[in-house]
């Protein structure tokens, strides 16, 4: 981007989160740490920021948002590019199970073969009880049993329709 839009870009920064008390060399350093950036992907950064910060962006923070934005900004991957497999061959019964019984029957009972990710959340979240295993309610085997028959035929493309 050019000097005069890096400045620009500081200045609604600065204009926007003015508890910074921004001196004229630190305007001056943020300008040129940012000159490099695209300037198109720049400017949706910066709004993303001002939507999800309570402080002002440091420069490292901008630089992530500006890589978001230019995923988002990249083209969504159409049939011809992508390589052909069946999706649908991936799925695990206990997947389709769990789909079935949670968007189909609204069963929120869990599966066994959930434990290990409510163990990892809770692991990183101690203080949310709704991650605690033993808390849960246990989908039992006959349940389970139905639930994978009934969705035995669901594709990654069914799941995904049904979680909505």
């Amino acid at each position: 981007m050019t000097r005069d839009e890096s400045l620009e870009i500081v200045g609604m920064i600065a204009s926007h989160w003015p508890g910074n008390h921004w001196s004229h060399a630190s305007m001056e350093a943020y300008a040129r740490a940012i000159e490099p950036m695209d300037a198109r992907l720049v400017m949706p950064a910066v709004v993303r920021a001002v939507n999800e910060l309570e402080f002002y962006p440091k420069v490292a923070v901008l630089r992530e948002f500006v890589q978001i934005e230019r995923r988002l900004a990249e083209p969504e991957p159409t049939a011809d590019r992508m390589p052909p497999h069946d999706i649908s061959a991936r799925l695990e019964p206990w997947v389709q199970a769990w789909c079935i019984a949670r968007y189909r029957h609204g069963d929120l009972r869990v599966l066994s073969r959930q434990r290990d990710g409510y163990d990892t959340l809770q692991l990183h979240n101690p203080s949310y009880k709704t991650y605690i295993w033993p808390n849960q309610q246990h989908m039992d085997a006959d349940s389970v049993a139905a639930y994978q028959a009934e969705g035995a035929g669901l594709s990654a493309a069914d799941v995904f329709r049904l979680i909505g």
